[in-house]
């Protein structure tokens, strides 16, 4: 047995602590560990297609955004949990996948602005106004990469040179904090790693 199915088959029990009986409440008030282990995981993960499905509505009807994790993550997932037999509406599956795939179709023009927005020490800033930052660089070179820009293009070459050559000896990268305005400015004592 693999220690994924080691995992899937072991009982899944309510250890007590803080809502112990309160999650046995929303579950009807029958503990989970009555359930064989099999049982347990197929509705822990109903559940969590459940969430998945309205969380992604949510964010459409609010945010009018797709994300990696509200769009093509979303589709990913009920794709994924459909082709294991979960029970996904097809007309949810179908709607989620039109609705990102329509907020992807000016990834070009997207791509194209972004290189544009490159400083000239190789990175990007967190904001036109900021300077270029690890964070912010790190976050411009993935999204390049999922945009199917190539590591040879020599913009991506110059982003990779700046994050090496501002990383410290401990192998962290200097930050600086910022607040949305009106914030006050946090500090966290932890180094992007």
């Amino acid at each position: 047995m693999t220690a994924f199915e080691e995992t899937v088959h072991a009982p899944v029990r309510d250890h007590g602590g803080p809502g112990g009986a309160d999650r046995r409440a929303e579950r009807g008030g029958k503990p989970t560990d009555a359930l064989p282990p099999l049982q347990q995981a197929r509705r822990a993960v109903e559940r969590g297609l459940a969430f998945v499905e309205q969380d992604a509505v949510k964010w459409r009807e609010d945010r009018k955004c797709s994300t990696c994790h509200h769009g093509a993550m979303t589709v990913w997932v009920l794709s994924e949990a459909k082709s294991q037999g979960y029970p996904v509406r097809a007309e949810t599956l179908a709607e989620q996948a039109k609705w990102a795939t329509e907020r992807l179709k000016d990834i070009e023009a997207e791509t194209g602005r972004l290189l544009g927005k490159q400083n000239g020490d190789g990175g990007w800033g967190q904001d036109d106004a900021l300077p270029s930052d690890a964070f912010a660089t790190g976050q411009a070179l993935y999204f390049l990469s999922l945009a199917g820009v190539g590591r040879d293009r020599e913009e991506v070459r110059r982003g990779v040179s700046f994050l090496v050559g501002s990383q410290k000896e401990d192998g962290s990268w200097p930050m600086t904090s910022r607040a949305h305005p009106g914030e006050e400015v946090f500090t966290n004592p932890v180094p992007i790693t």
